[in-house]
């Protein structure tokens, strides 16, 4: 369902918005005197409203436009009204959050710099601390919750919110270790407190103050827009009913179903790389639930242009869909993916999918495709087309090239396939060795070599590197393309056993075009794994997660071979300590992933302070899974000279309820604690370019699945691979988890 929205508000909230500013489109406000001067131009309907001066007040704001996520006006301020910051924001009345707690019990907080300042750990939001600076909350986003721990034996506790320009501070008592802002007192301190808000707990034991902690977080007037969609698994293996894809967009209380395995409709008929058999079709390959040649995963994920439909990544042998998300037409391909085209989206080892904002045409995806490196023939589109005739007989990718895939293209290779020998299922084949003279294998290799004579017209090479090419992303205004090179990515991905990976920029001459790809300077230092790169929403940037390089010899400890390609275990007799290094993981899925961002014409790179756990909860970055870096759709200009940007990844540092993946044969051999999602607010100055960087916020709403307007139920899966777009998603009811 798509919907016209304000600030990312639900269409039930744009009432309230208005009458918020009605006296926007009434006519004038004088600011009180002494209380701030006029702001600038607006790019909303209340205008900036920004005072300049120590003291804030109302002051007049330039003139907005609110505007729906297709860019259509839905309302238009004169100008002459800006809320502006409101010393009055934070309520002088206490808040009592348990009704069994009296006024008599609190009388020890009323000294408000009394009692203990150490021995609280607030893990939300993410304060000030030794690290830097705390989070910066975009005023639209989803309200703070406060969680914290203590010594233990507090039975009373104090939360006291100050800031400079308030008459009051927000006081809160409960006897709980979590609260949050109530919802209806949110949009008031999120608009009219301007400046830094610092956050003091204090827990009471025995009658007296017994521990405490203090920090700073703020509230920027920035915007953030769009959805995000998200993997969510409880398990490292596919399955029904295990993962799907969710959604909310920004201001939600909890997510929705976005698409799942079952409702994809366009993905069919897919052979493993064998040929013999569909997808699942042996009893050792099946997955209950699951009809052989479907879809059995879409973790790995990326939005077509228009925010209408999602492309993914399938299983093994990783073919690509390109699924709807929108009701009515949830899983099906969209109109403009021909029939020929979703044939030739089933070839196997492709990587992960995705098209060029920039295309208008919407005709081309562009992806890898794997081959083997050990083949030289490269004028034969066997190299890469290869369901396993050559000789010998099974020929497996070690090595990815960029392509592209006509989503015009109207007619691919008939799929027909006589019915499999009993023996194909048990895994007993009554055929020869060389499977010659089996029906059904002469169908499968008669659809390959159709496929394979499709190159240049329904399917073309971009870019071949002498290193494998994996995870391209997509320029939001030009044909530029973003893409890792390692060693191999068997899958699409940069396999965990790989020692390099860097990041190139190619720049397209068409979208069917060819391209040699640059490396990026401060993303492609040999000394780091250099990976998962996205263009920011204005392309000025490139976000992506870094590691420090492995070697070889460090896969020894884990017992595992160093290599797909080098089985020998000779190389992994009894490694020193010095060998093993410090980083096991290589890329994909590693421990010590950090996310950084670096101009996209190159520079320096620059950490995210939102790596940083909070620094009394006993954890440290490097070591908590950064990874999957995604912008928000939008960035704000805001009048203070400054640009805002978001971004979002996943990270398995501590949180409620956090719990262990079992890896597989195809993942590192180390144990994973389960990730989440976590949000980042960049500030750019316009004028110096000077970036600063702030804590990460923790998304509580992905552990919340929205049921009904009153109905919710808790959600517990890893999250990962999150993206943020425009999305066209079912609407989030709007629940209200914490009252």
């Amino acid at each position: 369902m798509h919907s016209k929205r304000i600030w990312g508000l639900h269409p039930t909230s744009v009432a309230a918005a208005l009458a918020v500013l009605g006296t926007i489109f009434a006519g004038a406000c004088t600011a009180p005197p002494n209380k701030g001067g006029p702001g600038g131009p607006g790019d909303s309907a209340d205008g900036a409203g920004n005072a300049p001066g120590d003291d804030s007040g109302q002051g007049s704001g330039g003139s907005g436009v609110i505007v729906d996520d297709d860019g259509d006006d839905l309302a238009t301020g004169d100008g002459n009204v800006g809320p502006g910051a409101n010393p009055t924001a934070f309520p002088a009345a206490a808040i009592f959050a348990d009704a069994s707690i009296t006024p008599d019990q609190v009388t020890a907080f009323a000294d408000p710099n009394a009692g203990a300042q150490s021995g609280v750990c607030v893990h939300e939001p993410h304060l000030s601390d030794a690290n830097g600076p705390g989070a910066l909350f975009p005023k639209n986003w989803l309200r703070p919750r406060f969680r914290w721990t203590g010594a233990g034996s507090e039975t009373l506790w104090e939360i006291r919110l100050s800031a400079k320009s308030q008459n009051n501070d927000l006081v809160v008592y409960t006897n709980k270790t979590e609260w949050a802002i109530p919802k209806d007192l949110w949009p008031a301190i999120a608009e009219g407190v301007r400046d830094p808000i610092t956050v003091t707990i204090r827990g009471l034991a025995g009658g007296n103050i017994v521990s405490g902690a203090k920090g700073d977080f703020g509230i920027t007037q920035a915007l953030a827009g769009g959805s995000m969609v998200f993997w969510g698994t409880s398990s490292s293996v596919p399955g029904v009913g295990v993962s799907a894809l969710y959604g909310f967009t920004v201001g939600d209380e909890a997510v929705v179903p976005a698409l799942s395995e079952s409702q994809v409709t366009s993905v069919n008929n897919v052979f493993t790389a064998t040929g013999s058999d569909l997808r699942g079709e042996k009893v050792a390959d099946a997955i209950t639930g699951i009809e052989p040649g479907k879809a059995q995963c879409i973790g790995c994920h990326n939005a077509t242009p228009d925010g209408k439909a999602m492309i993914f990544t399938d299983n093994y042998p990783w073919n690509i869909g390109i699924a709807s998300l929108e009701a009515g037409t949830t899983g099906a391909a969209p109109a403009y993916v021909a029939a020929g085209a979703q044939k030739y989206l089933k070839m196997p080892f492709l990587g992960t999918g995705m098209m060029l904002p920039a295309d208008t045409t919407n005709t081309t995806l562009i992806t890898t495709m794997g081959r083997n490196r050990g083949l030289t023939d490269a004028a034969s589109s066997s190299i890469y087309i290869n369901y396993g005739y050559n000789d010998p007989p099974t020929y497996e990718p070690n090595i990815h090239d960029l392509i592209w895939i006509a989503l015009d293209t109207a007619t691919g290779p008939d799929e027909t396939l006589p019915a499999p020998d009993a023996g194909l299922v048990t895994g007993q084949p009554p055929w020869n060795v060389d499977y010659t003279g089996y029906e059904r294998q002469e169908a499968a290799k008669t659809r390959d070599a159709a496929l394979a004579a499709g190159k240049g017209t329904a399917w073309g090479v971009i870019a071949s590197e002498t290193l494998s090419i994996s995870n391209p992303t997509p320029a939001k205004t030009s044909m530029k393309v973003a893409y890792a090179v390692s060693e191999s990515s068997y899958d699409g991905h940069p396999d965990w056993h790989n020692n390099t990976a860097d990041i190139k920029i190619a720049d397209l001459s068409s979208p069917r075009g060819t391209a040699t790809g640059v490396p990026l300077a401060g993303a492609s230092d040999p000394n780091f794994l250099e990976y998962y790169p996205a263009f920011s929403p204005d392309d000025k940037f490139i976000a992506f997660t870094r590691a420090p390089a492995p070697s070889n010899t460090s896969r020894c400890a884990q017992g595992k071979p160093i290599s797909r390609t080098d089985q020998s275990s000779t190389k992994c007799n009894n490694p020193t300590a010095a060998q093993l290094g410090p980083n096991p993981d290589g890329p994909y899925y590693n421990r010590n992933g950090e996310i950084f961002i670096v101009p996209a014409a190159g520079g320096t790179p620059v950490r995210l302070r939102a790596n940083d756990p909070v620094a009394c909860g006993g954890e440290v970055s490097p070591g908590v899974l950064n990874s999957w870096p995604k912008w928000s759709s939008v960035v704000r200009s805001e009048e203070n000279g400054k640009d805002y940007y978001f971004v979002i990844f996943s990270s398995a540092r501590a949180y409620p309820g956090q719990f262990e993946l079992t890896p597989t044969e195809y993942t590192p051999p180390i144990s994973k604690k389960a990730s989440q999602l976590y949000m980042s607010t960049i500030e750019v100055d316009r004028a110096t370019g000077e970036v600063t960087t702030y804590a990460a916020i923790y998304l509580w709403n992905q552990n919340f699945l929205a049921l009904s307007d009153t109905e919710f139920k808790e959600l517990k899966t890893a999250n990962l691979t999150p993206a943020w777009e425009d999305f066209t998603i079912p609407e989030v009811p709007p629940v209200v988890i914490f009252k």
